[in-house]
């Protein structure tokens, strides 16, 4: 378990001191990092897939698709999780994602053959 890797104070100690640090740097910058990831939307490379795992249909739908992650990444950085109506602070935030990341149902649907207990 990654818990036991971090010491004493598990997820309450340095960790999460450095990941409302990190948080409250992104909000900081959102506008920098949405630039930088506004790039990725436009870049003939890249192919965008629709959620069922099909090549889109056209330019339109792939656009669609890379519009709605832009967005939530958007809410993200601003404070927004899942479907919450109000922003939540930087400390509510790293609190929500660590609670999310430690809970026994989440880490029961991960994949079985990465074999934590090794």
């Amino acid at each position: 378990n990654m818990r036991d890797a971090l010491g004493l104070t598990g997820v309450e100690g340095v960790y999460r001191k450095s990941c409302e640090t990190t948080m409250k740097t992104l909000r900081d910058n959102k506008d920098t990092l949405m630039g930088v990831l506004e790039t990725f939307v436009h870049d003939p490379l890249l192919e965008w897939h629709n959620v069922k795992g099909q090549i889109g249909g056209g330019a339109d739908i792939e656009n669609q698709q890379a519009s709605r992650i832009m967005r939530k990444i958007e809410r993200r950085l601003c404070g927004f999780i899942d479907n919450e109506h109000l922003p939540l602070s930087v400390e509510g935030q790293v609190q929500k994602l660590v609670s999310q990341a430690t809970s026994q149902e989440n880490l029961a649907h991960m994949y079985i053959w990465w074999m934590p207990w090794l």
